[in-house]
C-alpha cells in the first residue's frame, strides 16, 4: 500500500473517530471521556463547587453530564451540536472556540448565560428555533467574533414578550450591519443590554435604502465575564454608538440622526398643529353657518303673513 494511501486512511478513520462526554460507568457522578476508535475510557477530575472545565479535551459528543453541573466549560473542542438533553441545574454553558453547525441545537437548553464565540468559520444567527422553547430560560447570549455581516432581527429569529432574553454580545463582529424590525428595536430599547463594536453609519444607511431617518443609534456597554459567565460592565470606558437600521413596521422612536442631517420631526409636528388648528376653524365657521340658518328660520317664521283683505286699495282710500 502507498504512502498516500495509508494517509488517506488515517484521515478517514481521524474523521470518523469521536471522543464523546459521558459518565463513568462504574460511578455515575463522575464524568468520563469514551474514544469510540480505541474504546477507551478515561475518567474526568471532579466538579469544584458544581464548576466542571471540559475544555480542549478534543470532545466531538456530549452524550451526558453530571447531573449537579452548574457551571460547565466545553470551550475549544471540536463539539457540532447539542442533540442530548442538558441537566437542568446548569446555568452557564461554554461553547466557545467550537464547530457548531447551522442547525447545532438539537434540544431545549436550560442555561440562562451561554457562550458561542469564535466559532470554527464563523456562526450563523440562530434561526428555526422557537425560543420558548429551545432557550426558555436564556438571558444573556455571548456571540463574539463570528463573522456577522448582515444580520436582521425579527419576530422569527428573535425574542419578543416575556421571554427573559436582556443582554446580548457580538464585540469582534467588525463588518456587522444591524437592520431590526419596529418590534424588536422597541425591545432593545425599552430591556436590553447590549455589547457591540461600533458600527458603519455609510453601511447602515445604504441597508436603509439611504432613508436617513431610520437610521438609530444604540447604545452599547463594554463587558467582561468570570469563568461562571458572570457579566461586569466596564464603566471606566465610555459607551458605544451603534447604528442599525431600524424600518418595516412604522418610523422607529426614539431616533437619532448622524450630525449634519435634518431632523424632520420638528417640522412634522409643527405641519400637524397646523393642520388641527385649521379643522377647528373649518368646524366653528360650519357651526355658526348652521346656527344663523336656524335663527333666521325663526324670525321668519314668527313674522305675520298678510292677507289679502289687509292690502290697502284706492277704494278704501
Amino acid at each position: 500500500m502507498s504512502r498516500s494511501s495509508i494517509l488517506c486512511l488515517l484521515l478517514v478513520a481521524t474523521a470518523h473517530a469521536a471522543i464523546t462526554l459521558t459518565l463513568c460507568p462504574t460511578n455515575l457522578s463522575l464524568p468520563c471521556l469514551n474514544d469510540t476508535t480505541t474504546g477507551k475510557t478515561t475518567n474526568l477530575q471532579p466538579a469544584s463547587n458544581q464548576s466542571y472545565n471540559f475544555s480542549n479535551l478534543n470532545i466531538s459528543v456530549i452524550q451526558d453530564l453530571p447531573a449537579d453541573a452548574k457551571y460547565v466549560d466545553l470551550s475549544y473542542n471540536q463539539i457540532s451540536q447539542i442533540s442530548r438533553g442538558i441537566p437542568a441545574s446548569v446555568t452557564f454553558l461554554n461553547l466557545s472556540h467550537n464547530t457548531l453547525q447551522s442547525n447545532w441545537i438539537q434540544t431545549p437548553l436550560p442555561m440562562t448565560t451561554l457562550d458561542v464565540s469564535y466559532n470554527q468559520g464563523g456562526l450563523p444567527w440562530i434561526q428555526n428555533v422557537k425560543w420558548g422553547v429551545s432557550l426558555p430560560k436564556l438571558t444573556r447570549l455571548i456571540y463574539r467574533g463570528n463573522n456577522l455581516t448582515n444580520l436582521k432581527w425579527g419576530y422569527d429569529n428573535f425574542p419578543s414578550g416575556q421571554h427573559p432574553f436582556s443582554a446580548i454580545d457580538l464585540i469582534g463582529n467588525p463588518h456587522l450591519v444591524l437592520r431590526l424590525e419596529r418590534d424588536t428595536y422597541d425591545a432593545i430599547v425599552q430591556k436590553f443590554t447590549l455589547s457591540a463594536d461600533a458600527t458603519s453609519y455609510n453601511e447602515t444607511l445604504l441597508l436603509c435604502e439611504n432613508r436617513t431617518k431610520y437610521v438609530v443609534q444604540l447604545q452599547s456597554l463594554p463587558v467582561q465575564y468570570s469563568p461562571q459567565g458572570d457579566a461586569e460592565y466596564t464603566k471606566a470606558l465610555a459607551p458605544t454608538g451603534v447604528y442599525v437600521c431600524s424600518w418595516g413596521y412604522g418610523d422607529p422612536r426614539p431616533t437619532t440622526l448622524k450630525p449634519g442631517f435634518d431632523d424632520p420631526r420638528p417640522f412634522n409636528a409643527a405641519l400637524l398643529i397646523v393642520l388641527v388648528i385649521a379643522i377647528i376653524l373649518v368646524k366653528i365657521y360650519i357651526l355658526y353657518r348652521c346656527v344663523r340658518c336656524c335663527c333666521a328660520k325663526v324670525r321668519r317664521s314668527k313674522t305675520p303673513l298678510l292677507n289679502d283683505d289687509d292690502v290697502p286699495t284706492e277704494s278704501n282710500a
